[in-house]
């Protein structure tokens, strides 16, 4: 998965353009959460035994994300995009690519490097 809108900012939005930007990001991440969740639950009940191997699939997640750059860039990148913000994006992208590979290739295909209960607990 790769996350575009951070899960957490640490500033508190008071504008009402800010806030009107934490609510979109807040929605859309609703529904990733929510399936995050879903895929959790699942994956508890194959850990468990209540549903049997085969009924549903063991699924591994993994998660790229550069939220300290998007907390910075503002919801005016989203919408009006120019060369300087998509070679910002594009270099950010593959640095956290290579971080992400260098410190998990070896979990790929094998396990999960995203602890779901732990983000969700």
């Amino acid at each position: 998965m790769i996350n575009v809108n951070p899960l957490e900012r640490k500033e508190l939005p008071t504008s009402p353009q800010q806030i009107q930007n934490r609510l979109n990001e807040i929605s859309f991440n609703s529904s990733l959460l929510r399936e995050m969740r879903a895929i959790d639950f699942v994956q508890r009940l194959l850990d468990s035994g209540t549903l049997q191997p085969g009924q549903m699939a063991q699924v591994h997640m993994h998660m790229i994300a550069d939220d300290a750059l998007m907390n910075i860039l503002s919801v005016a990148t989203k919408t009006v995009p120019n060369a300087y913000i998509i070679q910002t994006l594009r270099v950010a992208g593959r640095e956290s690519a290579k971080q992400f590979l260098d410190a998990h290739f070896d979990d790929l295909n094998q396990r999960s490097s995203l602890n779901l209960r732990d983000m969700f607990n």
